[in-house]
């Protein structure tokens, strides 16, 4: 697994230079967000009808197969396409299906997972197609799922945890850093020591 820190994701935001696979992962939802805009801007605003597609997994256009179809397409304008996949945990921990529903066998794999075919994709995540940037973007994964395996085998992942794991040995300083940035954006300041002082206060909460 190639991990990315954020600071990382946004240098290659500025210089424009996109792998061709990312996942985003975490409950930073804001942040996310904020994130699949910033890489839209690397495309021109002109070619960006035409080379950006955002799919929504788990709904009929976002299948496996019309993602790993989109992501082969050839750049009309520009040199670069990005596929976003929103709401990807339901592709990377899908719900499994309820016991008291009735089981289809041969449409339910050996794991009990939700039904769907996600050969296509894995078959792509194989060998990427330079041109298009893939960017998964998920709240959760499952990361014994054969699909998840080789997502984390391929992309750069970034982690949006935002506060959720200040506890964490090491990340209040990162945390103290995300209240600083939030503020800022709010068009509030904060100095450094109490921003450090409110990670502790906090209790994760």
């Amino acid at each position: 697994m190639a991990s990315l820190t954020l600071q990382a994701l946004k240098q290659q935001i500025a210089d424009r230079k996109l792998a061709p696979l990312y996942l985003f992962v975490g409950e930073d939802l804001k942040l996310m967000d904020r994130m699949v805009d910033g890489m839209e801007e690397v495309i021109d605003p002109a070619d960006r009808p035409f080379a950006v597609e955002r799919y929504y997994a788990g709904e009929p256009a976002g299948s496996p197969e019309a993602i790993a179809d989109a992501a082969r397409i050839v750049p009309m304008l520009g040199d670069r396409r990005l596929v976003f996949v929103l709401r990807a945990e339901r592709l990377l921990k899908p719900k499994r299906a309820s016991k008291a529903a009735p089981v289809d066998e041969e449409a339910e794999d050996a794991e009990g997972e939700q039904a769907f075919d996600a050969g296509p994709l894995e078959d792509y995540l194989s060998s990427p197609v330079p041109s298009t940037t893939i960017v998964f973007v998920a709240t959760d994964i499952d990361k014994t799922r054969r699909l998840t395996k080789r997502l984390l085998d391929a992309a750069r992942v970034v982690d949006f945890a935002g506060l959720g794991d200040a506890r964490r040995p090491g990340a209040a300083g990162g945390a103290a850093d995300y209240i600083r940035e939030e503020l800022t954006r709010g068009g509030r300041s904060i100095e450094a020591d109490a921003a450090r002082l409110l990670v502790e206060r906090s209790a994760n909460d």
